[in-house]
């Protein structure tokens, strides 16, 4: 007899979702004089406070190129944590050299310097992109036409924009302030002001009264600093320049004390006549000022005035 037929096939497995969309965590790293001290390590973080290691790296030794990168993707709705080492425990700067780092997330720094220590680390989390809005409701039936409407006069021409004030926001850290270091490259941005290459403005944080020492120590090109009091364009003036200190080599170093913490303070970044390329500007930090001469240190007492003499030990002639 013929065999009975075949049972129906399974129906396919439903296929597996999609994986979340990474994001891109990007770690730079300029090395100092010796590479094989420096490392980092990219962590997610559990519920429970548990770690689990994700990726890791370190400057090739030795490292024959000046800046190093590395991609790593990560993932929305999850904690991590980065972690930079030095195993000598004297960071990246500035005995044995001019190094800095940053990590950054889809553009925005998360944690950058240059003297850490043995270590500096910063927790992160990945936010999770929500769904779109709801699609609107339909729209109602349209009004009966109205009469029209006298054309508007035509738009006056934008006002022309003031550079300097609208270009120190640049920097997406904030202002710059004591013991704070930057990096960033001047090549192909806008001139307008000084030399004719490229320039950065940073807007400063300056505490009354205390000079701020700033260089440019471990730039890739002929820098230029100059800190201005009050907007370029707008009556500002420059209250400090440098272009090379012999510090280091054709490096800038500025000093600058704010007058009146009420008045903006700018740095420009810029090269001598077209240079550009890739800088470092490192905040060397906030000093007490000197005490002028004449004057006690601060906090000492001022000197007790002699006792008036005891009325029944006082000497009269008999």
């Amino acid at each position: 007899p013929p065999s009975p037929p075949s049972p129906p096939a399974s129906p396919p497995p439903p296929p597996s979702p999609p994986p979340p969309p990474s994001q891109n965590l990007i770690v730079t790293i300029r090395p100092d004089e010796y590479p094989e001290d420096t490392s980092w390590a990219l962590e997610e973080v559990a519920l429970d406070g548990g770690t689990a290691l994700v990726a890791s790296g370190s400057p090739p030794d030795p490292a024959p190129e000046p800046v190093y990168t590395w991609d790593v993707p990560v993932f929305p709705g999850r904690i991590y944590r980065w972690t930079i080492y030095d195993s000598f425990g004297d960071g990246l700067c500035c005995e044995y050299g001019a190094g800095a780092f940053d990590v950054s997330l889809e553009g925005a720094s998360l944690l950058a310097g240059a003297a850490f220590g043995e270590q500096a680390s910063v927790d992160f989390a990945v936010s999770t992109a929500g769904p779109g809005p709801p699609p609107s409701p339909p729209s109602p039936p349209p009004n009966p036409p109205k009469p029209p409407v006298p054309p508007a006069p035509p738009a006056l021409p934008p006002p022309p924009p003031r550079l300097g004030c609208e270009l120190a926001p640049l920097n997406p850290g904030g202002a710059l302030t004591c013991s704070r270091s930057v990096m960033g490259s001047t090549l192909g941005a806008p001139n307008n002001f000084g030399q004719a290459s490229g320039e950065h403005w940073y807007a400063l944080d300056l505490p009354t009264g205390l000079p701020l020492d700033i260089t440019s120590c471990g730039s890739a090109y002929d820098t230029w600093l100059k800190v201005w009091r009050g907007c370029p364009g707008a009556g500002g003036s420059i209250v400090a320049s440098n272009d090379d200190s012999g510090f280091c080599g054709l490096a800038s170093r500025v000093t600058v004390t704010a007058a009146d913490a009420e008045e903006p303070y700018f740095l420009q970044v810029e090269g001598y006549r077209s240079s550009e390329g890739e800088y470092f500007i490192l905040q060397l930090g906030c000093a007490e000022p000197p005490i002028p001469p004449g004057l006690p240190p601060p906090f000492s007492a001022p000197p007790a005035p002699p006792s008036p003499p005891d009325p029944q030990c006082v000497a009269v002639d008999v």
